[in-house]
């Protein structure tokens, strides 16, 4: 299924990267059709949800910014490229550079530093694997004493039609009301992907008391009622 959240970049990175081929199909030997070709590979991954990250994305728009060429002394038109991978279309401002007797545009394409922003919307593409870490909430202490713990990501569940609940299995287990807890389910209070790395995001910490109720379709929310609130990096 493609992945919704964040769509709006790999569409953006699609028509770029299309139309720069288009205008662009017989001067295929240049680095700017390399760079549309590196957009669409990047897009594909998202699609097919292979392994991407927004990392892809973000040096895919970086590589844009900087346009360097040479201008014609009667119009100020660049007449030989010396940098130049936007792509499909720029919004730039140039400033004439002298480097010893060679005059110079230098330019940035202020469409491309503005992508590079927005690639903030885009959510990684698994977090499979990932080992987080869990704090108690200063609100919650009902689990205090088994905090700071750690897990690795297992897979994304869904509970009751909510997904991207992540499935953690932890590095050591817990007693609770007479069960070991071992797994646990989590998700950001807010509803947003979990950010690898970032301090103090809030989430739901539901224990999961046997790890067979977990299924590989729609779960009943209900099957985990032991929820408390903590803290994730």
């Amino acid at each position: 299924m493609l992945p919704k959240k964040g769509i709006l970049i790999p569409l953006i990175t699609l028509f770029l990267s299309l139309l720069n081929l288009y205008k662009n199909w017989y001067n295929r030997g240049t680095y700017s059709f390399l760079v549309s070709i590196l957009g669409l590979i990047v897009v594909a991954l998202y699609i097919f949800s292979i392994s991407y990250n927004r990392m892809a994305f973000y040096l895919w728009y970086l590589a844009q910014p900087i346009i360097v060429g040479q201008p014609m002394p009667q119009s100020g038109a660049l007449i030989s490229i010396v940098l130049y991978l936007s792509q499909g279309i720029k919004l730039a401002f140039f400033i004439p550079v002298t480097v010893g007797c060679k005059q110079y545009e230098a330019g940035l394409n202020f469409l491309a530093l503005f992508l590079i922003m927005l690639n903030r919307l885009l959510p990684h593409s698994t977090l499979t694997g990932l080992e987080l870490s869990f704090s108690a909430y200063r609100h919650d202490n009902s689990l205090g004493v088994i905090f700071p713990v750690k897990g690795k990501v297992i897979k994304t569940v869904s509970l009751s039609g909510e997904g991207d609940w992540l499935l953690v299995k932890l590095n050591t287990a817990f007693k609770h009301q007479a069960m070991y807890i071992q797994h646990v389910l989590v998700k950001r209070n807010d509803k947003k992907s979990i950010i690898p790395g970032k301090s103090n995001q809030l989430v739901f910490f539901k224990m999961v008391p046997d790890i067979n109720l977990i299924k590989d379709g729609p779960n009943d929310i209900s099957d985990f009622l032991l929820e408390v609130w903590a803290l994730c990096k």
